[in-house]
Protein backbone atom coordinates (compact mmCIF):
# COMPACT_ATOMS: atom_id res chain seq x y z
CA UNK A 1 0.00 0.00 0.00
CA UNK A 2 1.26 3.51 -0.78
CA UNK A 3 0.34 7.02 0.21
CA UNK A 4 -1.57 8.92 -2.46
CA UNK A 5 -4.01 11.83 -2.48
CA UNK A 6 -7.08 9.62 -2.10
CA UNK A 7 -6.29 7.16 0.71
CA UNK A 8 -3.91 9.38 2.72
CA UNK A 9 -6.10 12.44 2.80
CA UNK A 10 -9.14 10.27 3.45
CA UNK A 11 -7.61 8.79 6.61
CA UNK A 12 -6.42 12.08 8.03
CA UNK A 13 -9.66 13.94 7.14
CA UNK A 14 -11.74 11.42 9.08
CA UNK A 15 -9.39 11.63 12.05
CA UNK A 16 -9.39 15.43 12.13
CA UNK A 17 -13.17 15.73 11.52
CA UNK A 18 -14.09 13.56 14.48
CA UNK A 19 -11.20 14.76 16.68
CA UNK A 20 -10.41 11.14 17.51
CA UNK A 21 -6.97 11.02 19.11
CA UNK A 22 -6.39 7.33 18.51
CA UNK A 23 -7.40 7.71 14.86
CA UNK A 24 -4.99 10.64 14.48
CA UNK A 25 -2.27 8.35 15.84
CA UNK A 26 -3.34 5.72 13.30
CA UNK A 27 -3.08 8.33 10.55
CA UNK A 28 0.41 9.28 11.72
CA UNK A 29 1.55 5.64 11.70
CA UNK A 30 -0.20 5.13 8.35
CA UNK A 31 1.84 7.90 6.78
CA UNK A 32 5.04 6.67 8.40
CA UNK A 33 4.69 3.00 7.51
CA UNK A 34 2.89 2.96 4.16
CA UNK A 35 4.47 5.82 2.26
CA UNK A 36 5.72 5.12 -1.21
CA UNK A 37 9.41 5.75 -1.85
CA UNK A 38 8.73 8.72 -4.13
CA UNK A 39 6.49 10.79 -1.88
CA UNK A 40 8.58 11.84 1.14
CA UNK A 41 7.75 15.49 0.48
CA UNK A 42 4.03 14.68 0.10
CA UNK A 43 3.98 12.89 3.44
CA UNK A 44 5.55 15.88 5.21
CA UNK A 45 3.12 18.22 3.44
CA UNK A 46 0.14 16.16 4.61
CA UNK A 47 1.51 16.00 8.14
CA UNK A 48 1.87 19.80 8.26
CA UNK A 49 -1.50 20.41 6.61
CA UNK A 50 -3.39 18.23 9.08
CA UNK A 51 -1.21 18.99 12.14
CA UNK A 52 -0.37 15.36 12.77
CA UNK A 53 2.72 16.04 14.83
CA UNK A 54 6.24 14.90 14.12
CA UNK A 55 5.52 12.52 11.24
CA UNK A 56 8.95 13.28 9.77
CA UNK A 57 10.63 11.62 12.78
CA UNK A 58 8.29 8.65 12.49
CA UNK A 59 9.07 8.29 8.77
CA UNK A 60 12.87 8.44 9.21
CA UNK A 61 12.78 6.15 12.24
CA UNK A 62 10.72 3.64 10.29
CA UNK A 63 13.08 3.74 7.28
CA UNK A 64 16.10 3.30 9.57
CA UNK A 65 14.64 0.31 11.41
CA UNK A 66 13.47 -1.28 8.16
CA UNK A 67 16.64 -0.42 6.23
CA UNK A 68 17.83 -3.94 5.44
CA UNK A 69 14.28 -4.97 4.58
CA UNK A 70 13.93 -2.24 1.95
CA UNK A 71 17.41 -1.26 0.81
CA UNK A 72 17.86 -4.38 -1.34
CA UNK A 73 14.50 -3.95 -3.07
CA UNK A 74 13.91 -2.04 -6.30
CA UNK A 75 11.65 0.57 -4.67
CA UNK A 76 14.55 1.74 -2.49
CA UNK A 77 16.20 3.07 -5.65
CA UNK A 78 13.22 5.41 -6.12
CA UNK A 79 13.57 6.92 -2.65
CA UNK A 80 13.64 10.71 -2.76
CA UNK A 81 17.07 12.26 -2.24
CA UNK A 82 15.74 14.40 0.61
CA UNK A 83 14.66 11.34 2.58
CA UNK A 84 17.96 9.50 2.08
CA UNK A 85 19.96 12.64 2.88
CA UNK A 86 17.98 13.37 6.05
CA UNK A 87 18.34 9.77 7.23
CA UNK A 88 22.15 9.89 6.85
CA UNK A 89 22.74 13.49 7.92
CA UNK A 90 20.90 13.19 11.22
CA UNK A 91 21.49 10.73 14.02
CA UNK A 92 18.87 8.09 13.23
CA UNK A 93 19.27 4.44 14.08
CA UNK A 94 19.88 2.36 10.93
CA UNK A 95 19.50 -1.40 11.18
CA UNK A 96 22.57 -2.16 9.09
CA UNK A 97 26.34 -2.03 9.29
CA UNK A 98 28.01 1.07 7.90
CA UNK A 99 29.34 -1.04 5.02
CA UNK A 100 25.78 -2.05 4.15
CA UNK A 101 24.71 1.60 4.35
CA UNK A 102 27.54 2.56 1.98
CA UNK A 103 26.63 -0.18 -0.51
CA UNK A 104 22.98 0.90 -0.46
CA UNK A 105 23.99 4.51 -1.16
CA UNK A 106 26.20 3.42 -4.06
CA UNK A 107 23.33 1.38 -5.53
CA UNK A 108 21.03 4.40 -5.24
CA UNK A 109 23.60 6.63 -6.97
CA UNK A 110 24.11 4.13 -9.80
CA UNK A 111 20.38 3.61 -10.40
CA UNK A 112 19.69 6.88 -12.23
CA UNK A 113 23.10 8.50 -12.91
CA UNK A 114 21.63 11.42 -14.83
CA UNK A 115 19.50 12.46 -11.84
CA UNK A 116 21.39 11.01 -8.87
CA UNK A 117 25.06 11.70 -9.70
CA UNK A 118 24.75 15.34 -8.63
CA UNK A 119 24.23 14.04 -5.08
CA UNK A 120 27.29 11.72 -5.02
CA UNK A 121 29.62 13.88 -2.92
CA UNK A 122 26.97 15.17 -0.51
CA UNK A 123 25.74 11.64 0.28
CA UNK A 124 29.13 9.93 0.50
CA UNK A 125 30.38 12.64 2.87
CA UNK A 126 27.69 11.42 5.28
CA UNK A 127 29.14 7.91 5.47
CA UNK A 128 30.82 7.29 8.84
CA UNK A 129 34.03 5.81 7.47
CA UNK A 130 35.57 5.04 10.91
CA UNK A 131 32.72 2.55 11.44
CA UNK A 132 33.93 0.49 8.49
CA UNK A 133 36.22 -2.42 9.31
CA UNK A 134 39.88 -2.08 8.15
CA UNK A 135 39.31 -4.73 5.46
CA UNK A 136 36.30 -2.78 4.22
CA UNK A 137 38.33 0.43 4.02
CA UNK A 138 40.93 -1.45 1.98
CA UNK A 139 38.28 -2.69 -0.42
CA UNK A 140 36.81 0.71 -1.24
CA UNK A 141 36.59 1.22 -4.98
CA UNK A 142 37.98 4.10 -6.98
CA UNK A 143 34.44 5.45 -7.31
CA UNK A 144 34.89 6.42 -3.64
CA UNK A 145 38.63 6.80 -3.03
CA UNK A 146 39.20 9.13 -5.98
CA UNK A 147 36.70 11.69 -4.74
CA UNK A 148 38.92 14.47 -3.38
CA UNK A 149 36.28 15.64 -0.89
CA UNK A 150 36.44 12.24 0.82
CA UNK A 151 40.24 12.00 1.17
CA UNK A 152 40.43 13.47 4.68
CA UNK A 153 37.49 11.39 5.89
CA UNK A 154 39.06 8.14 4.68
CA UNK A 155 42.43 9.12 6.16
CA UNK A 156 40.75 9.83 9.50
CA UNK A 157 39.15 6.39 9.42
CA UNK A 158 42.48 4.65 8.72
CA UNK A 159 44.15 6.50 11.61
CA UNK A 160 41.23 5.55 13.87
CA UNK A 161 41.91 1.86 13.22
CA UNK A 162 45.71 2.04 13.09
CA UNK A 163 46.05 3.36 16.68
CA UNK A 164 43.36 1.60 18.77
CA UNK A 165 44.50 3.13 22.07
CA UNK A 166 43.70 6.63 20.78
CA UNK A 167 40.11 5.95 19.76
CA UNK A 168 38.89 7.19 23.13
CA UNK A 169 40.49 10.61 22.52
CA UNK A 170 38.46 11.54 19.48
CA UNK A 171 34.79 10.78 20.05
CA UNK A 172 32.71 12.42 17.34
CA UNK A 173 29.55 11.91 15.36
CA UNK A 174 31.57 10.00 12.74
CA UNK A 175 32.89 7.47 15.26
CA UNK A 176 29.56 6.94 17.04
CA UNK A 177 27.04 4.31 16.05
CA UNK A 178 24.03 5.76 14.29
CA UNK A 179 21.16 6.55 16.63
CA UNK A 180 23.28 6.27 19.78
CA UNK A 181 21.64 7.37 23.02
CA UNK A 182 22.98 7.31 26.61
CA UNK A 183 22.35 4.14 28.61
CA UNK A 184 22.96 3.14 32.19
CA UNK A 185 24.77 -0.17 31.74
CA UNK A 186 24.71 -2.88 34.40
CA UNK A 187 26.86 -6.03 34.30
CA UNK A 188 25.83 -9.02 36.35
CA UNK A 189 26.77 -12.68 36.51
CA UNK A 190 29.60 -14.96 37.50
CA UNK A 191 32.29 -17.17 35.96
CA UNK A 192 32.65 -15.34 32.62
CA UNK A 193 28.94 -15.48 31.82
CA UNK A 194 27.55 -12.00 32.16
CA UNK A 195 24.20 -10.41 31.47
CA UNK A 196 24.53 -6.82 30.32
CA UNK A 197 21.48 -4.64 30.85
CA UNK A 198 21.12 -1.33 29.00
CA UNK A 199 18.68 1.08 30.65
CA UNK A 200 17.83 4.12 28.48
CA UNK A 201 18.46 7.50 30.08
CA UNK A 202 16.22 9.49 27.75
CA UNK A 203 12.48 10.03 27.95
CA UNK A 204 11.70 8.16 24.74
CA UNK A 205 8.71 5.82 24.68
CA UNK A 206 10.33 3.78 21.90
CA UNK A 207 13.49 3.17 23.96
CA UNK A 208 13.51 -0.28 25.52
CA UNK A 209 15.54 -1.94 28.26
CA UNK A 210 17.96 -4.18 26.36
CA UNK A 211 19.55 -7.32 27.80
CA UNK A 212 22.44 -9.20 26.23
CA UNK A 213 24.34 -12.29 27.30
CA UNK A 214 28.08 -11.78 27.05
CA UNK A 215 30.94 -14.19 27.67
CA UNK A 216 34.31 -12.81 28.80
CA UNK A 217 36.22 -16.09 28.93
CA UNK A 218 38.61 -14.85 26.21
CA UNK A 219 39.95 -12.19 28.61
CA UNK A 220 43.07 -13.00 30.60
CA UNK A 221 41.27 -11.74 33.70
CA UNK A 222 38.01 -12.54 35.46
CA UNK A 223 35.85 -9.56 34.48
CA UNK A 224 33.90 -9.71 37.73
CA UNK A 225 36.97 -8.74 39.78
CA UNK A 226 38.53 -6.19 37.42
CA UNK A 227 38.30 -2.42 37.87
CA UNK A 228 36.52 -0.38 35.17
CA UNK A 229 36.25 3.27 34.15
CA UNK A 230 34.78 5.13 31.18
CA UNK A 231 37.14 7.43 29.28
CA UNK A 232 35.95 9.17 26.12
CA UNK A 233 33.59 6.75 24.41
CA UNK A 234 35.32 3.57 25.63
CA UNK A 235 35.09 1.34 28.68
CA UNK A 236 38.50 0.44 30.15
CA UNK A 237 39.13 -2.69 32.21
CA UNK A 238 42.22 -3.15 34.38
CA UNK A 239 43.66 -5.84 36.62
CA UNK A 240 41.71 -8.23 38.82
CA UNK A 241 42.34 -11.95 39.12
CA UNK A 242 43.98 -13.97 36.37
CA UNK A 243 42.09 -17.01 35.10
CA UNK A 244 45.23 -19.13 35.17
CA UNK A 245 46.34 -18.96 38.81
CA UNK A 246 43.82 -16.63 40.45
CA UNK A 247 46.62 -14.20 41.17
CA UNK A 248 46.62 -10.44 40.60
CA UNK A 249 46.94 -9.49 36.94
CA UNK A 250 48.38 -6.42 35.19
CA UNK A 251 46.14 -6.94 32.12
CA UNK A 252 44.43 -3.92 30.55
CA UNK A 253 41.71 -3.75 27.89
CA UNK A 254 39.35 -1.29 26.28
CA UNK A 255 35.86 -2.00 25.02
CA UNK A 256 34.15 0.01 22.29
CA UNK A 257 30.38 -0.04 22.97
CA UNK A 258 29.37 1.03 19.46
CA UNK A 259 31.73 -1.36 17.62
CA UNK A 260 31.15 -4.14 20.19
CA UNK A 261 34.85 -5.02 20.18
CA UNK A 262 37.62 -5.51 22.75
CA UNK A 263 41.21 -4.28 22.38
CA UNK A 264 44.13 -5.57 24.47
CA UNK A 265 46.37 -2.67 25.53
CA UNK A 266 49.69 -2.28 27.38
CA UNK A 267 49.74 -4.01 30.74
CA UNK A 268 50.16 -2.12 34.01
CA UNK A 269 53.53 -2.08 35.75
CA UNK A 270 52.06 -3.80 38.82
CA UNK A 271 49.55 -6.65 38.93
CA UNK A 272 46.58 -5.40 40.97
CA UNK A 273 43.34 -6.51 42.55
CA UNK A 274 41.10 -4.55 44.94
CA UNK A 275 42.40 -1.36 43.33
CA UNK A 276 40.76 1.75 41.85
CA UNK A 277 40.67 2.81 38.21
CA UNK A 278 39.87 6.47 37.68
CA UNK A 279 39.42 8.53 34.49
CA UNK A 280 41.21 11.89 34.65
CA UNK A 281 39.56 14.32 32.24
CA UNK A 282 41.72 14.49 29.10
CA UNK A 283 44.85 13.26 30.92
CA UNK A 284 44.28 9.50 30.92
CA UNK A 285 43.45 6.88 33.54
CA UNK A 286 44.91 6.27 37.00
CA UNK A 287 45.35 2.81 38.52
CA UNK A 288 45.56 3.31 42.27
CA UNK A 289 46.99 1.04 45.01
CA UNK A 290 45.42 -2.42 45.59
CA UNK A 291 46.96 -5.81 46.31
CA UNK A 292 49.52 -7.87 44.41
CA UNK A 293 48.34 -11.36 45.26
CA UNK A 294 50.86 -13.82 43.86
CA UNK A 295 52.53 -17.19 44.40
CA UNK A 296 56.20 -16.90 45.38
CA UNK A 297 59.06 -19.09 44.18
CA UNK A 298 58.38 -21.56 47.02
CA UNK A 299 54.76 -21.95 46.02
CA UNK A 300 53.29 -19.92 48.88
CA UNK A 301 50.48 -17.40 48.43
CA UNK A 302 51.62 -13.84 49.16
CA UNK A 303 49.72 -10.59 49.37
CA UNK A 304 51.63 -7.33 49.00
CA UNK A 305 49.70 -4.15 49.71
CA UNK A 306 50.54 -1.54 47.07
CA UNK A 307 51.33 2.15 47.45
CA UNK A 308 52.01 2.53 43.72
CA UNK A 309 49.99 4.68 41.35
CA UNK A 310 50.19 4.55 37.55
CA UNK A 311 48.86 6.89 34.87
CA UNK A 312 47.87 5.46 31.50
CA UNK A 313 48.33 7.74 28.49
CA UNK A 314 46.26 6.56 25.49
CA UNK A 315 48.42 8.72 23.19
CA UNK A 316 51.43 6.43 23.58
CA UNK A 317 49.60 3.35 24.97
CA UNK A 318 51.94 3.30 27.98
CA UNK A 319 51.65 3.37 31.76
CA UNK A 320 53.73 6.00 33.54
CA UNK A 321 54.67 5.93 37.23
CA UNK A 322 52.94 8.55 39.36
CA UNK A 323 54.06 9.53 42.89
CA UNK A 324 53.66 6.75 45.45
CA UNK A 325 50.97 7.09 48.09
CA UNK A 326 52.05 7.89 51.65
CA UNK A 327 51.16 4.32 52.66
CA UNK A 328 50.09 1.07 51.00
CA UNK A 329 46.34 0.55 50.89
CA UNK A 330 43.54 -1.29 49.07
CA UNK A 331 39.78 -0.83 48.52
CA UNK A 332 40.25 2.94 48.28
CA UNK A 333 37.96 5.46 46.66
CA UNK A 334 39.44 7.56 43.85
CA UNK A 335 38.03 10.54 41.96
CA UNK A 336 39.40 13.28 39.70
CA UNK A 337 38.16 16.75 40.57
CA UNK A 338 39.35 20.19 39.36
CA UNK A 339 42.61 18.82 37.96
CA UNK A 340 43.54 16.69 40.99
CA UNK A 341 43.34 12.99 41.81
CA UNK A 342 41.82 12.38 45.25
CA UNK A 343 42.27 9.08 47.11
CA UNK A 344 40.12 8.34 50.14
CA UNK A 345 39.81 5.64 52.79
CA UNK A 346 40.66 1.98 52.26
CA UNK A 347 42.50 -0.59 54.36
CA UNK A 348 46.10 0.32 55.15
CA UNK A 349 49.13 -1.88 55.79
CA UNK A 350 50.19 0.41 58.64
CA UNK A 351 49.40 -1.34 61.95
CA UNK A 352 49.02 2.04 63.64
CA UNK A 353 46.15 3.01 61.33
CA UNK A 354 42.52 2.28 62.05
CA UNK A 355 40.79 -0.40 59.97
CA UNK A 356 39.56 1.03 57.67
CA UNK A 357 41.13 4.50 57.48
CA UNK A 358 39.58 7.94 56.98
CA UNK A 359 42.69 9.42 55.35
CA UNK A 360 42.53 11.65 52.26
CA UNK A 361 45.29 12.78 49.91
CA UNK A 362 45.44 14.47 46.52
CA UNK A 363 47.93 14.87 43.68
CA UNK A 364 48.03 16.75 40.38
CA UNK A 365 49.45 15.03 37.28
CA UNK A 366 52.49 17.34 37.42
CA UNK A 367 53.15 16.95 41.18
CA UNK A 368 56.08 15.01 42.62
CA UNK A 369 54.21 13.97 45.75
CA UNK A 370 50.90 13.86 47.57
CA UNK A 371 49.21 16.55 49.63
CA UNK A 372 47.70 15.28 52.88
CA UNK A 373 44.20 16.68 53.42
CA UNK A 374 41.67 16.64 56.23
CA UNK A 375 40.44 13.17 57.11
CA UNK A 376 36.92 12.15 56.25
CA UNK A 377 34.52 12.33 59.16
CA UNK A 378 34.02 8.55 59.00
CA UNK A 379 36.33 5.60 58.29
CA UNK A 380 35.34 3.46 55.30
CA UNK A 381 36.54 1.22 52.50
CA UNK A 382 34.97 -0.11 49.28
CA UNK A 383 32.95 3.10 49.15
CA UNK A 384 31.72 5.37 46.38
CA UNK A 385 33.26 8.78 45.73
CA UNK A 386 31.78 11.13 43.13
CA UNK A 387 33.02 14.46 41.77
CA UNK A 388 30.19 16.91 41.11
CA UNK A 389 30.18 20.72 40.87
CA UNK A 390 33.78 20.93 42.15
CA UNK A 391 32.95 18.98 45.30
CA UNK A 392 33.46 15.37 46.34
CA UNK A 393 30.59 13.27 47.64
CA UNK A 394 31.32 10.07 49.54
CA UNK A 395 28.72 7.36 50.06
CA UNK A 396 28.47 4.02 51.78
CA UNK A 397 31.10 1.34 51.78
CA UNK A 398 32.04 -0.68 54.85
CA UNK A 399 33.32 0.28 58.28
CA UNK A 400 34.49 -1.59 61.37
CA UNK A 401 31.87 -3.63 63.20
CA UNK A 402 31.84 -2.43 66.82
CA UNK A 403 30.65 -5.88 67.91
CA UNK A 404 33.31 -7.80 65.99
CA UNK A 405 36.86 -6.46 65.67
CA UNK A 406 37.45 -8.73 62.66
CA UNK A 407 34.27 -7.82 60.80
CA UNK A 408 32.69 -4.98 58.85
CA UNK A 409 29.22 -3.47 58.62
CA UNK A 410 27.63 -1.07 56.15
CA UNK A 411 28.75 2.54 56.55
CA UNK A 412 25.53 4.58 56.50
CA UNK A 413 27.09 8.02 56.87
CA UNK A 414 27.29 10.31 53.82
CA UNK A 415 29.59 13.32 53.56
CA UNK A 416 30.74 16.02 51.14
CA UNK A 417 34.17 17.62 50.74
CA UNK A 418 34.91 21.21 49.77
CA UNK A 419 38.45 21.28 48.27
CA UNK A 420 38.73 25.06 48.64
CA UNK A 421 38.04 24.99 52.39
CA UNK A 422 39.56 21.51 52.91
CA UNK A 423 36.45 20.69 54.91
CA UNK A 424 34.14 17.70 55.21
CA UNK A 425 30.45 18.12 56.05
CA UNK A 426 27.99 15.41 57.07
CA UNK A 427 24.87 14.87 54.97
CA UNK A 428 21.71 12.86 55.57
CA UNK A 429 22.68 9.25 56.42
CA UNK A 430 21.66 6.38 54.18
CA UNK A 431 18.53 4.64 55.51
CA UNK A 432 19.49 1.22 56.88
CA UNK A 433 16.71 -0.28 54.77
CA UNK A 434 18.82 0.44 51.66
CA UNK A 435 21.47 -2.07 52.70
CA UNK A 436 25.07 -1.50 51.61
CA UNK A 437 25.96 1.32 49.20
CA UNK A 438 28.59 -0.09 46.81
CA UNK A 439 31.60 1.59 45.25
CA UNK A 440 29.77 1.53 41.91
CA UNK A 441 28.31 4.92 41.01
CA UNK A 442 27.82 7.11 37.94
CA UNK A 443 26.98 10.71 37.18
CA UNK A 444 24.46 11.55 34.47
CA UNK A 445 24.22 15.28 33.95
CA UNK A 446 22.95 16.56 37.28
CA UNK A 447 22.15 13.06 38.57
CA UNK A 448 24.27 10.85 40.81
CA UNK A 449 23.17 7.21 40.59
CA UNK A 450 24.19 4.81 43.37
CA UNK A 451 23.89 1.06 43.76
CA UNK A 452 22.93 -0.72 46.97
CA UNK A 453 22.29 -4.33 47.92
CA UNK A 454 21.39 -6.85 50.57
CA UNK A 455 23.67 -9.77 49.84
CA UNK A 456 24.42 -10.68 46.21
CA UNK A 457 20.90 -11.14 44.92
CA UNK A 458 18.94 -8.01 45.85
CA UNK A 459 20.26 -4.83 44.22
CA UNK A 460 18.62 -1.40 43.88
CA UNK A 461 19.43 1.83 42.06
CA UNK A 462 19.12 5.13 43.95
CA UNK A 463 19.44 8.77 43.00
CA UNK A 464 21.24 11.30 45.19
CA UNK A 465 19.67 14.75 45.39
CA UNK A 466 22.42 17.37 45.80
CA UNK A 467 19.91 20.06 46.71
CA UNK A 468 18.61 18.36 49.86
CA UNK A 469 21.66 16.14 50.42
CA UNK A 470 19.82 12.84 50.68
CA UNK A 471 19.41 9.63 48.70
CA UNK A 472 15.97 8.83 47.31
CA UNK A 473 14.72 5.27 47.53
CA UNK A 474 15.21 3.60 44.19
CA UNK A 475 14.07 0.58 42.22
CA UNK A 476 15.21 -3.06 42.10
CA UNK A 477 17.57 -3.82 39.23
CA UNK A 478 18.62 -7.46 39.32
CA UNK A 479 21.14 -9.73 41.02
CA UNK A 480 24.92 -10.29 41.14
CA UNK A 481 25.70 -6.84 39.71
CA UNK A 482 29.43 -6.19 39.68
CA UNK A 483 29.90 -3.31 37.18
CA UNK A 484 27.99 -0.14 36.37
CA UNK A 485 28.77 2.50 33.72
CA UNK A 486 27.19 5.07 31.44
CA UNK A 487 27.92 5.20 27.73
CA UNK A 488 26.18 5.68 24.41
CA UNK A 489 24.88 2.66 22.51
CA UNK A 490 22.56 2.03 19.59
CA UNK A 491 19.69 -0.46 19.35
CA UNK A 492 16.63 -0.91 17.16
CA UNK A 493 13.23 -0.01 18.53
CA UNK A 494 11.46 -3.24 19.49
CA UNK A 495 8.09 -1.57 18.94
CA UNK A 496 9.03 -0.50 15.41
CA UNK A 497 10.50 -3.90 14.65
CA UNK A 498 7.17 -5.49 15.56
CA UNK A 499 5.42 -3.01 13.27
CA UNK A 500 7.82 -3.67 10.40
CA UNK A 501 7.52 -7.45 10.66
CA UNK A 502 3.71 -7.39 10.87
CA UNK A 503 1.77 -7.72 7.60
CA UNK A 504 0.58 -4.48 6.01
Amino acid sequence: MTVDDSNAEGVVEVARFFHIKWLIDVARHYLACHLSWKNYSLVLHLADQYVLGDVRSAVLSYIGNAFMHFSTRPKFLRLQFEALHDLLAEDWFIAATEWEVLQAVLRWLQHDPAEHSVHRVSLLQLIRFPLLEPSELDSLGTDVTEISELADLIKEARNYHNVPSQRCLYPSSRTAARGSVPYLVLYSGMDNNNVVEYRPLIADPSADIIREEVTTEFLEIAFEFAAVAVFGDCLFIAGGYSHKQWCSSPAFYSYSPHRRCWTELSVMHDPRVSHALCAADAVGLYAVAGINHHVDELGFDREIYLDTVELYNPRDNLWHDAPRLPFAVFNVGAAFCSGRLYVTGGISDNPEHSVPVAHVQCCRPTDNGWTILSDMLHERHSHSIVSSHDKLYVFGGLTADPADTMGFVSQLETEVYDPVADQWTSLVPVPSSFGRIHSLSVTIGEQIILLSSFGKEHFCLHEFDEENGCIAEGQPCGAFIHKMAVFDASFPSCKLQELISSPA
